[in-house]
C-alpha cells in the first residue's frame, strides 16, 4: 500500500495529500489504513497529528473499533501525553466500544509512568470486574512500577497472585538490588530455578551490577561464569557493570582486560560502556587515557554526550587542570551539547580550585539564564571553594541567596 510505504519513509505530507485525494474521489478507506497512518505518526513522534487523522476517519465513512483506539492511545503514551489519554478512553466508552486487554495494558503503563500506581491497581480490579483477565504484561507493569517506587514487598505480594514470568522476577530482583538486599536477589534466583524459569541476561546483569556496586567483583565474576555455563551470553551492560566494579576496587588493569575481552566477544561499545570506562580512568587520575578513549569514541561514530563531558571536566577538576577542563567545556559547547547542572557544577569546581571565583559566580548566573538552575550541590561547591580560600563573607552571602534559587539551606 502506497500510504504505508510513504509513512515508513516519514513522508507524512505526502500521506496527507493522498488521503485528501482519496476523499475527493470518494474512495473508501479501511480501518487498517488509518491504523497504518497513526503508526507512522507515532514513529515520527507527532501524536497530535495521529489524533487529527483519527478524527477524520468518519469523513471517509470508516467507523473506529478498539483496534485503532489502541494504536492511538499507544501513540499518545509514547510521547507521554497523559492529559490526552483519559479523554480518548472516555470517548471510546461513549462510542460503546469495549476496551480489551491491550487497551487496559496501555492505560496501566500510562498510570505507572505517571507514578499513579494506586490508580493502576484500581484499573486492574476494573479489568477483572468487566471480565477482561489481566495478562502477564498487566501484572509485570505494576510490579515493575512498585519496585521503582521502593515498594518491593507490595510488588512481591502482587506477584504471588499469578504465575510469575521472567520479566516479573527481573523487576523484583532489580527492586531488592536497589535496596542493597543482594541475599534476597539470590533467593529470588533460587525461586526461579525451582519454578523452572531460566534467568536471562537481564537477570544476571542486574545481580552483577549490584555486586559490582557493593565492591564484590569476585562474586560478580562467579555469576558471569554461571552465565556462560547456562549458555547465556553477556551483553554490553554486563561488561560495563564488571568494568565499573574493577575500577571501584582500583583494579584498573583487570578493568581494561575486561574491556578487551568485550571487544573480542564481538560486542562493540556504546555510549554507556565508553562512559563507564572514561569514568573509571578519571577516578584513578589517568586523564591522558580518558581523553584518548573519548577521541576513540568520536572515531567510532559514537557521539560524546553530556555525561561524557561532565566526567572529563570533573576528572580535570580533581587533577587541578584548568586548561584540560576548559578545552573540554569549549568542545562540548562547540559540538552543540548543552551542559546540564552536573556539567556546570563540575566547571564551577575547577574554577574554584584555581581561585577564579568571579568566573565561577558568572557561570552560576549563566545557568539561570540558560534555564538550568543551580542546585544545592552547585552552591555547596562554590561555598566550599570560597571558604577554602578564606572568603567567608562572600560564602555567607551566597548561602543566604540559595533560597532564592529554590535550594534548601
Amino acid at each position: 500500500m502506497m500510504i504505508e510505504k510513504l509513512g515508513r519513509a516519514g513522508e507524512m505530507d505526502s500521506v496527507q495529500y493522498l488521503l485528501q485525494q482519496m476523499k475527493l474521489e470518494g474512495t473508501s478507506c479501511s480501518e487498517d489504513m488509518f491504523v497504518s497512518v497513526v503508526n507512522s505518526y507515532r514513529l515520527a513522534g507527532i501524536a497530535e497529528q495521529a489524533l487529527k487523522t483519527f478524527y477524520r476517519m468518519q469523513d471517509f465513512g470508516c467507523k473506529p473499533t478498539v483496534k485503532i483506539y489502541n494504536h492511538l492511545l499507544d501513540a499518545l503514551l509514547n510521547e507521554n501525553r497523559f492529559h490526552m489519554i483519559n479523554p480518548i478512553y472516555s470517548n471510546m466508552k461513549k462510542d460503546g466500544i469495549e476496551p480489551n486487554v491491550y487497551t487496559y495494558n496501555i492505560l496501566l503503563k500510562a498510570l505507572c509512568k505517571n507514578d499513579r500506581v494506586d490508580g493502576a491497581r484500581k484499573l486492574l480490579v476494573e479489568m477483572s470486574n468487566k471480565g477482561c483477565s489481566p495478562d502477564a504484561f498487566s501484572y509485570t507493569t505494576i510490579v515493575s512500577s512498585l519496585c521503582k517506587l521502593h515498594k518491593v514487598e507490595e510488588a512481591r505480594e502482587l506477584a504471588m497472585r499469578f504465575t510469575p514470568i521472567v520479566p516479573v522476577y527481573n523487576a523484583l530482583i532489580n527492586g531488592v538490588c536497589r535496596e542493597c538486599k543482594i541475599n534476597e536477589a539470590f533467593q529470588l534466583l533460587d525461586e526461579m530455578a525451582k519454578k523452572g524459569l531460566e534467568p536471562n541476561v537481564i537477570t544476571y546483569t542486574t545481580i552483577i551490577n549490584a555486586l559490582s556496586d557493593a565492591g564484590k567483583v569476585e562474586l560478580s565474576l562467579a555469576i558471569l561464569a554461571q552465565m556462560f555455563v547456562r549458555g547465556c551470553s553477556p551483553n554490553i551492560h554486563t561488561f560495563a557493570s564488571l568494568i565499573k566494579g574493577f575500577f571501584l576496587k582500583e583494579r584498573s588493569y583487570e578493568a581494561l582486560d575486561m574491556w578487551g575481552q568485550m571487544i573480542r566477544e564481538g560486542i562493540f561499545p556504546n555510549v554507556v560502556a565508553y562512559n563507564t570506562l572514561i569514568q573509571g580512568l578519571c577516578s584513578i587520575g589517568n586523564m591522558e587515557k580518558a581523553v584518548s578513549v573519548s577521541n576513540q569514541m568520536e572515531r567510532s561514530d559514537c557521539p560524546l554526550n553530556v555525561m561524557t563531558y561532565s566526567t572529563l571536566i570533573d576528572g580535570f577538576a580533581k587533577a587541578g587542570d584548568l586548561v584540560g577542563a576548559s578545552v573540554t567545556w569549549n568542545k562540548m559547547i562547540t559540538h552543540g551539547c548543552h551542559p546540564n547542572v552536573v556539567a556546570y557544577t563540575c566547571m564551577v569546581d575547577v574554577l574554584c580550585r584555581n581561585f577564579m571565583f568571579d568566573q565561577a559566580h558568572c557561570l552560576i548566573e549563566n545557568m539561570v539564564r540558560e534555564n538550568c538552575p543551580p542546585n544545592t550541590v552547585t552552591f555547596n561547591t562554590f561555598i566550599k571553594g570560597l571558604c577554602r580560600s578564606g572568603r567567608v563573607d562572600w560564602a555567607i552571602k551566597v548561602f543566604d541567596q540559595m533560597e532564592r534559587y529554590g535550594c534548601c539551606t
